[in-house]
């Protein structure tokens, strides 16, 4: 395995979460974090980002199973990204570098 690999593997992030498996990455970040949800069409996903006061940034309703998050015009920090599968939450912590 290469460095570069190693690397990735290092910031890349999975859960199961209501049978369905999400991956986030890359964590910390300098700007763009993917979020893939193993989800069907039937299923309901929402994504939001509140800053560490719990202010709400960002929301991406009716998300697919692939969602790419854009934070480079954030200021450096931890940011709270909660996942809503059918209206049930799983909360992760993002760290943004400079």
């Amino acid at each position: 395995m290469g460095a570069s690999s190693e690397a990735k593997k290092n910031e890349t992030f999975e859960e199961l979460f209501e049978n369905k498996k999400i991956t986030i990455y890359p964590n910390p970040t300098i700007g763009l974090v993917t979020v893939e949800i193993s989800i069907r069409e039937k299923d309901l996903a929402r994504i939001v980002i509140y800053d560490i006061k719990g202010k709400l940034l960002l929301e991406y309703k009716n998300v697919s199973s692939i969602t790419e998050i854009d934070l480079s015009n954030k200021p450096s920090g931890t940011y709270l990204l909660k996942i809503f599968i059918d209206n049930k939450p799983t909360t992760w912590k993002i760290i943004k570098q400079n």
